[in-house]
């Protein structure tokens, strides 16, 4: 008896029957071994091993294990299907079919057993859900049947595999070309707006005439009262609020890129950064410091929770987390009148949790689950959209968690945290992310 994909969960065997005749052995006699489909066979009695080993022989390669423990240390995925006695010593049929479940789910497996061994073989195959069930004092061409059919079903699984397998490497070709098309699109855009904001006023500086100091000279000969050089001396001042201005802008369109080209590099990875016990409380500290001139008009409040809270991680990858966010909480913040960034570190769950609280203009809930993407802003063109995505990649890459609360009007609060340790298999994994 078998149980099928879908349907009832019994088979006869004239359902069976009617579907063996659908398709072909997958082996014929005189085929290369290395061709033929491979068949396992565990038994704790020898002399059953050897008959099912001849009786298999002339379609199926078959290699055969006396009790569970061998056989699962042994089958791998080039196995096609398990015969599977249930009475044995040590380890029985039933907990080697889980074990093996586990490390194959689709391997089609029979249990093979003496007819006294099961009282209720129904509930067996509606418990354990096996390919199959045959007593041994059947014939054994029901047996050989019931193989070629579980082989029959295990190639379907295989074309169904492979075939998802492939469209999957075609969805994630096409995915991949479609990002890098969004990201040529946004680095093309992003450095025509940056060099479009520094070669307007660079221009327009060029075009200012040069301080003339003949002419300061005939005004001060000519000129008693001074009216004329007053004058001259106003238009040139009037100059150099033009010049200071350019330069103004220009600094910014300058810390735009540079800021753009961070986010970037963070992105793909193209960055290494060292790692070992860093104190998150001083990373915190000089990432304020560097932020000092942005953070003027900004109510800055930070509570650490002792001297010295050190975890595992990278110090270039810490002060990344800090600045994104903190810069985020600025653009919110841009145009309170009382901006306030309060920023807590408390030690929590064998690690550290960090909140970032602004009162700033607050996300829309349509926004929420989007904030993490790849390229997405909620501040329009003039955001890459990559700081919160490279944060939350750090953050799961040391196997941390992070959320965010907002209200319209009233603020962000992103609280993240960090496992205090993180194993070096991880660390080599976050290295390759980079």
């Amino acid at each position: 008896m078998l149980i099928p994909p879908k349907g009832n969960p019994i088979m006869s065997f004239d359902e069976f029957d009617e579907l063996l005749d659908q398709d072909a052995r997958f082996g014929l006699p005189g085929e290369d071994d290395a061709e033929k489909p491979l068949v396992i066979v565990i038994d704790d009695d020898e002399s059953v091993r050897e008959a099912l080993r001849f009786a298999l022989r002339d379609y199926y390669r078959v290699q055969s294990y006396k009790n569970g423990t061998e056989g699962i240390h042994h089958i791998d995925a080039s196995a096609h299907a398990l015969i599977l006695d249930i009475k044995m010593k040590g380890k029985d049929g039933f907990e080697t079919f889980q074990d093996i479940r586990k490390k194959l789910p689709y391997l089609p497996i029979i249990f093979y057993s003496a007819y006294q061994d099961i009282k209720d073989p129904y509930q067996v195959m509606n418990e354990y859900r096996p390919f199959g069930y045959i007593t041994k004092g059947e014939p054994v061409r029901k047996l050989l049947d019931l193989v070629k059919l579980a082989l029959r079903y295990y190639k379907q699984i295989l074309r169904i595999q492979q075939e998802l397998i492939e469209k999957h490497a075609r969805l994630a070709e096409s995915e991949r070309r479609s990002a890098l098309e969004e990201l040529a699109g946004m680095v093309a855009s992003e450095l025509s707006n940056s060099l479009t904001s520094i070669s307007v006023p660079a221009a327009r500086i060029h075009d200012l005439p040069p301080l003339d100091v003949n002419k300061i000279w005939e005004c001060w000969e000519s000129d008693e009262e001074g009216v004329i050089l007053q004058q001259y001396l106003n238009e040139w001042q009037r100059n150099w609020d033009i010049v200071q201005d350019g330069v103004e802008l220009i600094q910014v369109s300058e810390e735009r890129a540079r800021q753009f080209l961070n986010d970037l590099q963070g992105f793909i990875g193209s960055r290494s950064h060292q790692w070992g016990l860093v104190d998150i409380c001083n990373v915190l500290e000089e990432v304020l410091r560097l932020q000092k001139q942005r953070l003027k008009s900004v109510r800055v409040i930070t509570e650490c929770d002792g001297d010295e809270i050190e975890i595992i991680s990278s110090r270039g990858q810490l002060g990344q987390i800090f600045t994104n966010l903190i810069s985020n909480a600025c653009d919110a913040m841009s145009g309170q009148e009382y901006p306030q960034l309060h920023i807590t570190i408390v030690r929590k769950n064998e690690g550290v949790e960090v909140a970032v609280k602004d009162n700033g203009i607050g996300i829309a809930p349509d926004q929420l689950p989007h904030i993490f993407k790849p390229f997405y802003s909620t501040k329009g063109v003039r955001a890459t959209g990559l700081g919160l995505s490279i944060v939350e990649r750090i953050i799961k890459a040391h196997k941390g968690t992070i959320a965010v609360e907002s209200q319209l009007g009233k603020g962000t609060t992103i609280t993240f945290w960090l496992p205090r340790e993180i194993p070096m298999e991880n660390v080599q994994i976050i290295s390759a992310v980079e």
